[in-house]
């Protein structure tokens, strides 16, 4: 399978628009009689600019639109009322330099849609692929063994741009904002499986390795001072505002198991075991263990409930399992990776020496979450 495809949609505000550009493969293989392989590959690209939608500030245009007087003209007039042109042939703004604060002195609110820029853009590419011996004969027949790898890598790109004639920036003469992201995680699995039946006895084990690693890399820059409008690089720019950059890394590495067994599709036993390790806690915390087991009584089947016609199905079931959760969280939703380290801020030089504070205390004790839930229910189908 291939696919293409394209997206252009325009904002409702001037200047603003999404595109997105889309391309898919997926092709599968049974290569041998006993090996089958495939892979998928995805990517994406989408860049947008935007504008700014909330608040009370003069550059969003809903509400600086509200409170602007019709009497003040969006372009520039002359001593004749028609409109001035520059030398391309194009209206110039009026940006007010003369009005009064109350009337957005030096702003322009349709003025900003063109001058400033709120540019976003990423590439997506993601892949997997996998391998299946299965289809085996005599005593290995019911077990097959899979490898799965699956990666995603997305580069973010972002720019902040105000102009130095109106707006946001006029003191400044201008400002620009660049941020790069680059997200890399990836994902390898090996799982056997065995799926077998013995007369009325069907038994369904599952043991697998996985190994899950993310990093990404973080850097951006912010510069004042520009000569004149239209230029977005901060090489243009005179001043350094702020500079910064780093790096997270998370890994997670599992051991897992399962087993599930009916009798005579009346009588299911499961069962489940994994062993986790994260790389968000000290290593003395690094490993817990989950389990889960579960019955199930399919009350109908029996011989008893053969001559009740209204009852289609009943079963009766409990189950109880512990659940771990790493995940982590700052107030805003963002990932912790390194809780159970102390950090310190670099920020405070003293002359030409370095200076640091404590931003953080370690918490070495800091281990897995464990969630226990107990399920018990009666289920049924009646009446056809």
């Amino acid at each position: 399978m291939f696919s293409l495809g394209y997206l252009d949609e325009q904002g409702l505000l001037k200047t603003t628009n999404f595109k997105r550009y889309t391309g898919r493969m997926s092709l599968d293989s049974q290569l041998t009689r006993i090996l089958k392989s495939g892979m998928n590959l995805a990517y994406s690209r989408r860049q947008s600019n935007s504008a700014v939608d909330g608040g009370s500030a003069n550059s969003n245009v809903w509400y600086s639109a509200q409170l602007m007087a019709p009497i003040f003209p969006v372009f520039e007039k002359d001593l004749e009322g028609k409109t001035v042109l520059d030398n391309e042939g194009n209206p110039v703004f009026d940006y007010g330099k003369n009005r009064p604060a109350g009337a957005n002195a030096e702003w322009n609110t349709i003025a900003t849609l063109y001058d400033d820029k709120y540019d976003s853009g990423s590439d997506n590419l993601s892949g997997r692929t996998y391998f299946t011996f299965s289809n085996f004969r005599g005593f290995a027949e019911g077990l097959s063994f899979t490898i799965n790898y699956g990666f995603d890598l997305v580069n973010s790109s972002g720019l902040t741009y105000y102009n130095p004639y109106n707006g946001n920036a006029v003191g400044t003469k201008g400002r620009a904002a660049r941020t790069t992201g680059r997200t890399f995680s990836h994902t390898l699995n090996q799982l056997i499986n065995y799926n077998k039946d013995f007369d009325k006895h069907h038994i369904d084990v599952l043991l697998g390795h996985e190994f899950y690693k993310l990093k990404y890399n973080y850097l951006g820059a912010v510069k004042t001072g520009f000569p004149f409008g239209g230029l977005y690089e901060l090489d243009a720019a005179t001043s350094v505002t702020s500079a910064s950059s780093y790096e997270d890394n998370y890994a997670i590495e599992s051991v897992l198991s399962r087993f599930n067994y009916d009798f005579d599709d009346k009588y299911y036993l499961s069962a489940s075991f994994r062993t986790d390790g994260s790389s968000r806690f000290y290593k003395d915390y690094r490993w817990g263990q989950f389990w889960s087991v579960g019955g199930n009584w399919r009350i109908s089947h029996e011989e008893f409930m053969r001559n009740i016609d209204w009852i289609n199905n009943l079963s009766v079931k409990a189950s109880y399992g512990v659940q771990g959760n790493d995940g982590i969280q700052k107030s805003d939703g963002t990932d912790i990776y390194y809780a159970w380290q102390a950090f310190y801020d670099l920020g405070y030089p003293n002359d030409s020496y370095s200076g640091a504070a404590v931003s953080s205390l370690e918490n070495k004790e800091l281990r897995w979450e464990k969630n226990g839930n107990l399920n018990i229910g009666v289920e049924g189908r009646f009446f056809n």
